[in-house]
This record gives structure tokens, sequence and C-alpha cells, in this order.
């Protein structure tokens, strides 16, 4: 499951990075409208918007468990994380194409030798 959420988050990286989503979603087989919903979900959730959640009943004893609201953040706090976020991305996407890059040229190094 964990590789599976790492393949669709790589994914949404590229589409948030201003690749097109159709040519995303096609090249790597799968449909532009679920690669929609999941870059939606990225967007209000984060990465825990892409975990599946459970289907069917919840286990009687997480029921008996307390359950804490956290405070809601402030203006400045939202303000912050949509930063940290966009910041986050740009650096996954970043960190992409180095590593891209880094496989040309190991690739361009067994050509010649």
């Amino acid at each position: 499951m964990k590789v599976r959420m790492i393949t669709y988050l790589q994914l949404v990286v590229k589409v948030i990075a201003g690749n097109s989503r159709t040519d995303v979603a096609l090249k790597d087989g799968f449909s532009p409208r679920m690669l929609y919903q999941w870059v939606q979900k990225y967007k209000i959730q984060g990465y825990n918007g892409l975990i599946e959640q459970q289907k069917g009943h919840s286990c009687k004893n997480l029921k008996m468990k307390k359950k804490e609201n956290p405070a809601p953040l402030t203006e400045s706090e939202r303000e912050e994380l949509i930063c940290l976020r966009a910041e986050n991305e740009y650096i996954k996407a970043e960190n992409e194409v180095i590593e891209k890059q880094q496989s040309l040229k190991n690739f361009a190094k067994k050509d010649i030798s």
C-alpha cells in the first residue's frame, strides 16, 4: 500500500509542478479524472488525503477512545502551512529532476564503457 501511495504522490507532484494532468495520467495508465481527485484531496488534506480509508464498521475499541479535536489554525498558521506545502512540492519536483539527471549520467557512462 505504501508503494501505491508513493506512486499517487509522485503523479500529484508532477501535476502540481505544472505538467498536464491528462498527459501525466495517460502516461502512467491512470484516468485523468482519478488524478484530478487525487490532486484535490492532496491540496485539501495533504498526503493523508491520498491514503485509502477503510471501509466497513470500525473496531469497537476505537469507539471507546476519547476523540481529541485539534485547535483550529490561526490565519498566520494556515498561510505558513500553505507556503510550506508549496515549498515541499517544489523540492520534491526538483528532486525528481535531479534523480533523472543522475540516471541519465549513469546511463551515458554505461554506453561509453
